[in-house]
């Protein structure tokens, strides 16, 4: 677990050692940023954001929720983040032969806060006791601030499988 925790590079490219990783989207269109993206943005709280929810499936068992939200104009090679779709933002992002992803803040949910809440939006109920990192993904001038949330299930599985390889 710590091991897909500390990746400082493509989650996506680090879930796809255990099995093919499909994107189920929840929700992404324009909104406004909660304060503390905004903070961590450096936007104003008021303006509108590109938003996206999704969970990332592995066949490997692991279930990742991700909660992407970018500046409204996204221009150059991240353009396409709005039309991705059912793909993952990781390989998008991680083409760019500049990407890098900033520090990460690393939290366990006490299945109380409002990144909770809209976990059980969503009819996810494993939600105390599960690991969420943050971190700003950037390239050039661009920034993305990434929440990624590893649901009680895969973080189990995660362990037993890096236990069991030891």
């Amino acid at each position: 677990m710590r091991e897909l925790i500390a990746v400082k590079g493509s989650l996506t490219a680090q879930l796809e050692r255990f099995g093919n990783v499909e994107v189920t989207l929840l929700w992404q269109g324009m909104a406004r940023p909660s304060a503390d993206e905004a903070l961590a943005l450096g936007e104003d709280p008021r303006r509108w954001v590109w938003l996206r929810e999704v969970i990332l499936n592995c066949t490997a068992g692991q279930r990742i929720y991700a909660r992407s939200v970018m500046p409204r104009l996204m221009p150059g090679p991240w353009a396409s983040v709005t039309r991705l779709g059912a793909q993952p933002l990781g390989r998008l992002i991680f083409a760019a032969p500049d990407a890098r992803r900033g520090p990460l803040a690393v939290a366990r949910l006490q299945g109380e806060e409002p990144l909770a809440w809209r976990l059980y939006r969503y009819g996810e109920d494993a939600v105390p006791g599960a690991w969420a990192r943050r971190s700003t993904l950037m390239a050039g001038r661009q920034s993305i601030l990434v929440t990624e949330v590893f649901l009680a299930a895969s973080c189990r599985e995660v362990a037993e499988g890096e236990l069991a390889s030891r």
